[in-house]
């Protein structure tokens, strides 16, 4: 049988990147609400500690003391091995602090199936994507609240984003598969599902 043809990683990494790019030139209207000091509660009853990385709540990117954390560093190799979740791409670089950080990650079966993830820590509001790109495809059932997903266009047969907004910058997770291209619910409820598992191992909830 003859191997199946995919989007190259480097395609991937352009796209994602053109994706921080273009959201960086428009305008930051992110709001301003101040994040409560209590714990979130998501539908399932777990717990985020406000005061933890990545916990849901809410960022000011204008505001002069708020500081994007690089979710490549807190999102090591040893937890995507525990979480059979690959190991990092070492030849996709970091786009600058400014825009965001990036970062790819491969999991074993990647041959097979042609999975990829990119983790993503930005400074954008959920507006900012509503208003430039996408499709998206709400609600989720998710143990964290907020979440929401989106395809890049009705034509994105092999990728989808989950994301949402948290006390470090907006969290996003693409999820590439191309064994279920042309499916977009199962494409998006893996990227939640996945973008679930690497918060709460880096250290988002109780």
């Amino acid at each position: 049988m003859a191997r199946r043809s995919a989007p190259s990683a480097l395609g991937m990494v352009l796209s994602s990147m053109m994706i921080l790019l273009l959201l960086s030139g428009c305008s930051n209207d992110v709001s301003k609400t101040q994040q409560e000091e209590t714990t979130v509660t998501a539908a399932s009853g777990i717990e985020f500690d406000p005061h933890m990385p990545y916990a849901p709540g809410e960022f000011n990117a204008e505001d002069p003391n708020f500081t994007l954390r690089n979710i490549c560093e807190d999102y090591t190799d040893d937890m995507a091995a525990e979480l059979e979740l690959g190991k990092r791409l070492p030849n996709v670089e970091e786009p600058s602090s400014e825009h965001g950080y990036l970062c790819q990650f491969v999991p074993k079966t990647r041959m097979e199936s042609f999975d990829d993830l990119f983790l993503v820590n930005d400074s954008f509001a959920k507006e900012q994507i509503e208003n430039n790109l996408v499709i998206f495809q709400d609600p989720h059932q998710s143990r964290i609240p907020g979440v929401y997903s989106y395809l890049l266009s009705p034509h994105d047969q092999y990728q989808c984003t989950a994301a949402y907004a948290s006390n470090s910058g907006r969290v996003n997770l693409t999820y590439f598969d191309f064994d279920l291209r042309g499916r977009p619910e199962a494409l998006c409820n893996n990227a939640v599902q996945t973008l679930e598992k690497i918060i709460i191992r880096i250290g988002g909830s109780l």
